[in-house]
């Protein structure tokens, strides 16, 4: 037996037919791919979009916690710097108080040792006035024991007895004299211890107006800062000067001083503050440095106007 043959079709375009039958589910296929890769790749897009405005987010905040650190750091500086500048000016005012003070107590301790050697050698003295006197007592007594005598002699030395009356008037006399100087130096003693108590007394009112006058009363803050520093050099004393908003300081003449300071005065009549600065190698005494300071903070600080 032979295999069974398939038949030939006969009709017309019957190849085209097959071949359309074919390739439509092939193309359904492809485009059901590419839309599921198109769905898969905007969902990742969605995922990532949503990753990166949560960043942002995230960012921004980050931004903004900076920007307030920021804020609060520079108004924390801006407290330093004023604290560092009422520092400043309470530490050249301390000075001007130290070296006055170190003056006076000099002069005082200077006073005290006087008074204290005075006050030994007025304790010398009288011990040495004790000792005369010591001596006019047992001299008394030593003339008394010869009255007595004498007085058992009375009628064979009547002379002799007058001579030593008289002598022993001279030395009562002598004696009364020696305790009346006594007396006086006892007094001049009692004066000393007075005047060596109102010293003291003095030294402790000066140490409380010291302890007062330290206390801060002056601020730069809101106030055009002027710089005056002041100190002795090889040539002589100078003076360097530092304006409003300028970086460094600038080597002037005291009358370049005054009319920098009359300007500003007059363009800032209540808000100059002048900030007084003594190196600690200055070489000035005391006297300069509080006549240069009283002199510019009376004619130009805001605080003394």
């Amino acid at each position: 037996m032979s295999a069974t043959r398939p038949f030939v079709d006969l009709r017309l375009n019957s190849g085209a037919a097959q071949a359309e039958e074919g390739f439509w589910p092939s193309f359904t296929d492809v485009m059901t791919v590419i839309v599921m890769v198109f769905l898969l790749a905007l969902v990742g897009i969605l995922v990532r979009n949503f990753e990166l405005m949560e960043q942002l987010r995230t960012t921004m905040q980050a931004e903004r916690e900076a920007s307030a650190i920021a804020h609060s750091t520079a108004e924390a500086k801006a407290a330093l710097a004023a604290r560092l500048d009422e520092s400043e000016n309470e530490l050249a005012l301390l000075r001007l108080r130290l070296l006055r003070t170190q003056e006076e107590n000099r002069s005082n301790l200077e006073a005290r040792r006087q008074a204290e050697a005075k006050i030994g050698q007025y304790q010398e003295e009288q011990d040495h006035l004790r000792g005369l006197v010591a001596e006019l007592k047992t001299s008394q007594q030593r003339q008394a024991k010869s009255i007595a005598s004498l007085t058992r002699q009375q009628q064979g030395l009547m002379a002799s007895r007058d001579k030593l009356q008289l002598e022993l008037g001279r030395s009562k006399q002598r004696l009364a004299t020696l305790k009346k100087s006594a007396t006086s130096w006892q007094d001049r003693l009692k004066q000393l211890n007075s005047e060596l108590a109102d010293s003291r007394g003095d030294y402790s009112e000066l140490k409380t107006k010291y302890d007062k006058l330290v206390r801060p009363a002056r601020s730069a803050r809101g106030k055009q800062l002027v710089e005056v520093r002041y100190h002795r050099a090889p040539e002589g004393l100078v003076v360097d000067l530092k304006l409003p908003n300028k970086k460094g300081f600038t080597r002037v003449t005291m009358n370049e001083l005054h009319k920098h300071l009359g300007q500003l005065k007059k363009r800032y009549p209540r808000e100059l503050y002048i900030k007084i600065l003594l190196p600690e190698d200055s070489g000035l005494t005391y006297n300069e440095a509080w006549t240069f300071t009283n002199k510019l903070l009376s004619q130009y600080d805001y605080y003394y106007q």
